[in-house]
């Protein structure tokens, strides 16, 4: 069964994403860090992977790249409020290292739906 992963060092927002996902249907697994995620990704890969950016143990750029290296075909949706504050640089890294798309916080749960379906379809 395929499933989206949500990757955020915080535990509300961690929570909140799976609930808002699975209420919308979807399958959802929880990591709180980069290198949780990448053990789970390599052990089940996921259908779309929602990736915080600015982490504690491996931030979320450092983890794109090691998700990219392992598995090319990754579909990453990056999500952080560090937008506004580095706007360009860190917009221009993370479409370079291959998210497909970023979404600023705060965000709406219908934003966030939208975006999931772009990217992984509907759930299934």
């Amino acid at each position: 069964m395929s499933y989206i992963l949500v990757v955020d060092d915080d535990d509300v927002t961690r929570t909140y994403l799976g609930e808002v996902l699975e209420s919308a249907g979807y399958s959802v697994k929880l990591a709180a860090g980069g290198k949780v995620a990448l053990e789970q990704h390599q052990t089940q890969p996921a259908q779309l992977i929602i990736l915080d950016i600015l982490m504690p143990d491996m931030d979320g750029l450092e983890t794109m790249r090691e998700l990219r290296t392992r598995d090319p075909g990754v579909r990453v949706l990056g999500v952080s409020g560090i937008w506004s504050r580095f706007h360009q640089d860190y917009r221009s890294v993370a479409l370079k290292l291959g998210m497909l798309a970023l979404i600023d916080k705060p965000f709406t749960e219908e934003d966030l739906i939208s975006q999931v379906r772009t990217l992984a379809g509907g759930p299934g």
